[in-house]
């Protein structure tokens, strides 16, 4: 059997030296925006498509896999909060 190497492709959303967003827990300077989420989901009306944009590293993906973390079902200790602890299932 011939040994088959996987090419090495970059990982969408990783910027050079950083961890990958789905790996960053803490997120800075964007309560505004999750305000916004977070009430638009307790009022029974979140839309079904979210437009997230701005420069390049300010935390966009980051912002999106705290709401995919506690759209699945992540419980934040802080109310009113996408904080999930990295430990949650």
């Amino acid at each position: 059997m011939r040994d088959v190497q996987t090419p090495e492709y970059p990982e969408a959303d990783r910027a050079p030296n950083c961890a990958h967003p789905r790996e960053t827990y803490a997120l800075v300077g964007h309560n505004a925006a999750e305000a916004q989420f977070i009430s638009a989901k307790a009022s029974g009306r979140l839309h079904h498509a979210w437009l997230i944009s701005g420069p390049k590293g300010v935390g966009k993906a980051t912002f999106a896999y705290r709401i995919i973390r506690h759209m699945l079902g992540g419980v934040s200790l802080l109310e009113g909060s996408l904080d999930i602890p990295a430990n949650d299932p």
